[in-house]
């Protein structure tokens, strides 16, 4: 790889800046703490966001990292409107499920069906409802159960570690997240009901997701 290719200079390097800088403050480290957490001393540190020198992509992949995000939206290249496609959607659901973090169950609900109404050329006249239908679903749900049994006394240390650790709560991330989805989806609401305006529900958001723990799955 040539230093050519391994520079950012061709790319939008005011907005890779702006992107670190907000990242760095929102984490509340100094310039010298990024650059220990990097591997780059405080003075390169302070000369690359400057403007005196530039990142090269081998460090701006440790920065992504660092951040936990990734390299495409350090430099800002988002991919705005674009959604993900059925297949990433797919894949993400079974990967989860796979790995027990999600446990899928069936849910019956009661739905009204509306009909279109229309003439042989196409032409919508209007909607009617039809009966009352039942439909089966699946439902994805993050398992944080506590389920032990209250006859513990003679049981030995270790059988008591085993029981606690078998329980529902050994799952921790369980809980992380249907803490953060409740609040996710009492927050969303007031976004949609116009209580709270685009920036103001973004900012939230960003707030419940650094308050969780660091907890891998």
């Amino acid at each position: 790889m040539t230093n050519e290719d391994n520079n950012i200079q061709n790319h939008n390097f005011d907005i890779l800046k702006e992107n670190i800088e907000r990242l760095r403050k929102e984490n509340g480290w100094s310039q010298k703490e990024l650059g220990e957490k990097i591997g780059l001393e405080q003075s390169n540190i302070s000369k690359c966001l400057s403007g005196g020198r530039c990142f090269t992509l081998e460090q701006v992949w440790r920065l992504a990292d660092l951040f936990e995000t990734s390299v495409d939206e350090l430099l800002g290249n988002t991919r705005k409107g674009n959604k993900d496609s059925i297949e990433d959607i797919c894949k993400f659901l079974g990967r989860l499920i796979t790995q027990q973090i999600i446990v899928p169950a069936k849910i019956s609900v009661h739905e009204l069906i509306w009909a279109k109404n229309e003439l042989e050329s196409g032409e919508v006249l209007g909607y009617s409802q039809n009966p009352e239908v039942v439909n089966t679903y699946i439902a994805l749900y993050f398992p944080n159960y506590e389920q032990i049994e209250d006859n513990l006394a003679d049981i030995p240390l270790q059988a008591k570690l085993s029981e606690f650790g078998m329980c529902g709560n050994s799952l921790p991330y369980g809980i992380e997240v249907n803490k953060f989805l409740n609040k996710f989806l009492s927050t969303l609401s007031k976004y949609n009901k116009g209580i709270l305006d685009e920036e103001e529900y973004e900012a939230i958001i960003k707030t419940y997701l650094k308050s969780l723990k660091k907890t891998r799955a």
